[in-house]
């Protein structure tokens, strides 16, 4: 059995759900959290290159740890990348997170499978919120650190 921390070496990548920004509250976060992956999505008025988050999510490997943050509430979640690979899926695609016609004119859903290790949406961990979908934080150590200790990674 694989041991539930993350890899001391590994890269480490922020994930902001974007809660509150989106109808549905916490329902997109669930439905990561349940299906295992971290997602993000572009809007009607871009295209495939534009989205400002495309080199940071295909840089991520296997074996990368994922923080995922809810806006105005902390990180609620901690995960493993399963796979070195990125699902780009269009409003048209049955298996999406986000539903196109419901939940807003959100075009492409890119997104990577992930274990997740730790998942309390009641007790996040509180840090500073960073202007962005989703980042490389490796070096952001303290930030870091400071989320693998609340969760006991």
């Amino acid at each position: 059995m694989a041991a539930k921390t993350p890899d001391p070496k590994a890269r480490v990548f922020w994930c902001n759900t974007n809660r509150g920004g989106l109808p549905g509250g916490n329902g997109l976060e669930q439905r990561m959290h349940i299906r295992c992956f971290a997602a993000a999505w572009s809007f009607a008025d871009h295209r495939e290159g534009t989205f400002n988050y495309t080199d940071h999510m295909r840089r991520v490997r296997r074996g990368d740890t994922i923080v995922m943050y809810a806006m105005r509430l902390g990180v609620i979640g901690v995960g493993r990348v399963t796979e070195s690979r990125m699902e780009l899926l269009f409003e048209d695609h049955p298996g999406r997170l986000r539903d196109y016609a419901t939940e807003g004119a959100n075009v492409e859903e890119w997104r990577i499978p992930v274990e997740w290790l730790a998942w309390d949406e009641g007790n996040p961990c509180e840090v500073d919120p960073l202007n962005g979908t989703f980042l490389e934080i490796t070096h952001h150590s303290d930030r870091v650190h400071a989320v693998m200790k609340h969760f006991g990674l």
